[in-house]
């Protein structure tokens, strides 16, 4: 299957009134929107525990496609989208290692291996869920503020905030002082909190 494209910054992120606009119905550039915001953290969820590249691909097409025929039945008065959408990509792995590994194996028994395997998958799953949806968001609003500020300006904040890299180490990377790089730094910093305050209070 084609790794689909990168979301951009303007399918990103998903919102309330998307997900109104879903369960009346939607349209095609609706559910496009959805795919494109949402199939890499499912993916990188199902990956993580320990999933094949191909069956994890698999498992986006499934869920996504059961989004599409359950997301009338999402009542955001009954809890957070977050939840609702974790329960399905759950419900899903674990359906995988119960009969989808059993199946390609010609329905002989699970290994012990894989029985353990399977054990492993489930264990501290809305931990990885929750790390999962926090690294999603984090590359949203990356990308997002990325597009809104000087290009060194950025590099500084990614070279400080994300590669560890002291002040002096980015000064004499890009040719700044350490004011120039403390100011730069805070200015982005600032900029990427005020994104994920943004995007949270949409999702």
């Amino acid at each position: 299957m084609t790794e689909p494209p990168t979301p951009t910054t303007d399918s990103l992120p998903t919102s309330r009134s998307l997900l109104s606009h879903l369960r009346k119905g939607g349209d095609d550039a609706g559910w496009t929107t959805f795919y494109d915001t949402y199939w890499r953290l499912i993916f990188n969820v199902a990956r993580k525990r320990g999933i094949s590249e191909p069956d994890a691909q698999e498992i986006v097409q499934d869920v996504l496609a059961s989004l599409a025929r359950k997301i009338t039945d999402y009542d955001a008065k009954l809890g957070s989208f977050k939840g609702w959408l974790m329960l399905h990509v759950r419900r899903r792995i674990a359906e995988y290692w119960r009969t989808g590994v059993a199946q390609r194996r010609d329905t002989l028994p699970l290994t012990s291996d894989e029985m353990a395997d399977a054990r492993m998958a489930d264990h501290g799953f809305e931990t990885a869920w929750d790390d999962e949806w926090r690294e999603t968001w984090l590359a949203a609003a990356l990308l997002r503020v990325k597009s809104q500020v000087n290009t060194r300006h950025y590099l500084v904040f990614e070279m400080s905030a994300l590669q560890g890299a002291t002040i002096g180490e980015i000064a004499r990377t890009l040719g700044m002082n350490a004011a120039q790089v403390y100011i730069a730094r805070h200015r982005v910093g600032r900029l990427v909190k005020a994104e994920l305050k943004r995007i949270e209070g949409k999702i």
